[in-house]
């Protein structure tokens, strides 16, 4: 069965760079969708860029940045799918923490459905408690059970 692909739209953004961050840091798009952000530079004194190398997206350099009260702003057609991060490239504004992440003025653009994996710590946890607890359980029927008199 040929299920109708969905139509992309024409969606658009509006990115607050302010205080040394995005505002907001993540924005989500289907996939094909045409995406139009617009980056305003409302931090005082500060210069910002606004960088999506997934999709090859520069709006300033570190040479000629996004001066305080500028705006700018970029169309790209939303594929592939995946999480992609942006990031100002002002020193010290953004650190690349690898595999095409970053922290500090940085944020994710989700192009369907988010791709976090899940994460197993509070699975693993609830596991090892219920185990403890059945062998603190037996133990303890186990010691009643050889003191009760026959």
């Amino acid at each position: 069965v040929d299920v109708p692909r969905a139509q992309a739209k024409d969606v658009s953004f509006a990115i607050e760079m302010r205080s040394i961050a995005f505002n907001p840091d993540l924005i989500r798009v289907d996939p094909g969708d045409v995406v139009t952000i617009r980056v305003f530079n409302n931090d005082t004194g500060v210069p910002h860029t606004f960088d999506l190398p997934a999709f090859n997206v520069h709006l300033g350099t570190v040479s000629a940045p996004i001066q305080p009260g500028e705006n700018r702003s970029v169309t790209f057609r939303a594929e592939p799918t995946g999480g992609f991060y942006f990031h100002c490239s002002s020193a010290g504004h953004a650190t690349e923490a690898g595999g095409g992440r970053w922290t500090g003025m940085a944020g994710r653009l989700e192009v369907g459905d988010p791709s976090r994996p899940v994460d197993l710590a509070p699975i693993i946890v609830i596991v090892i408690v219920g185990l403890a607890v059945g062998l603190v359980a037996v133990a303890y029927y186990a010691v009643r059970r050889k003191r009760k008199p026959a």
